[in-house]
């Protein structure tokens, strides 16, 4: 079997892992209900959805009037924090009376949102994820480096480093509908406006622009940009616990 195949399948067989066992195990061990796995996938699903409609609405008439990477990377971030943020928590707003929306369900909630989106990655073909979206020659760059890796640096950067980004991942989604959770519980939109930065720092100010801008296109580019994605999933972890702390007990 040709490295390539092997590491190949090993990513989607660890991918598969990172997505499957913490939704087993909060199942299973901890007795999160099956349904707040079913709502945190499908307020993905809608947020995802809106972004997809106003991409081309939006983010491509920007890019085709030479709009700067900067700015360009910060309004993709923010549609995409808006629309995956308020999603979940209309979700939460809506089905409140039908499942206890406590601090274990919330967990629950966003660890099934980037279980999705290990799933997505899973079963999709490397650059595909982003066709018809700005960032399609820049991914089908970084993709075409990746496949021509060889030795050890072909297992660190298309193994490691997707597993990691899917780990950190789902921090993020636990952190950022954490504070969702808290700003509904406080009626206090302070929580949800954080969130919304972390989105936008995660998902523009980093994932956007260092596509846009190639540096995913090299290996130093690659260990940079999971240095500042560790960091701000950690700090985000850290800002969610700490508000999240007077409310543990309480829920929706």
């Amino acid at each position: 079997m040709h490295r390539k195949d092997t590491s190949h399948i090993l990513q989607k067989v660890f991918l598969t892992g990172v997505a499957v066992l913490p939704l087993f195990w909060l199942n299973r061990f901890e007795g999160v209900p099956f349904r707040v796995f079913i709502l945190g996938t499908g307020s993905w699903g809608i947020g995802v959805m809106l972004k997809m409609i106003f991409h081309p609405l939006v983010i491509v008439p920007l890019q085709k009037r030479g709009t700067g990477v900067l700015p360009l990377s910060l309004a993709n971030g923010v549609i995409s924090g808006i629309f995956e943020l308020s999603a979940s928590a209309v979700i939460l707003l809506l089905m409140k009376e039908k499942v206890v929306f406590d601090l274990q369900a919330v967990v629950a909630f966003g660890t099934a949102i980037g279980s999705m989106e290990a799933l997505v990655v899973v079963f999709s073909s490397g650059d595909r994820l982003l066709e018809g979206t700005v960032l399609e020659e820049q991914a089908r760059q970084v993709n075409n480096m990746l496949q021509n890796l060889r030795g050890r640096d072909r297992y660190v950067y298309n193994l490691f480093y997707p597993v990691l980004e899917r780990v950190l991942a789902i921090f993020l989604h636990i952190s950022t509908r954490g504070m969702v959770f808290v700003s509904l519980l406080t009626r206090d939109p302070l929580p949800f406006l954080a969130a919304l930065i972390i989105f936008l720092t995660a998902d523009g100010f980093l994932g956007t622009r260092y596509f846009l801008e190639g540096r995913l296109s090299t290996p130093k580019g690659i260990r940079l940009f999971y240095l500042y994605m560790g960091l701000l999933t950690a700090a985000s972890m850290l800002i969610f616990m700490e508000m999240i702390r007077p409310y543990a007990a309480q829920s929706l």
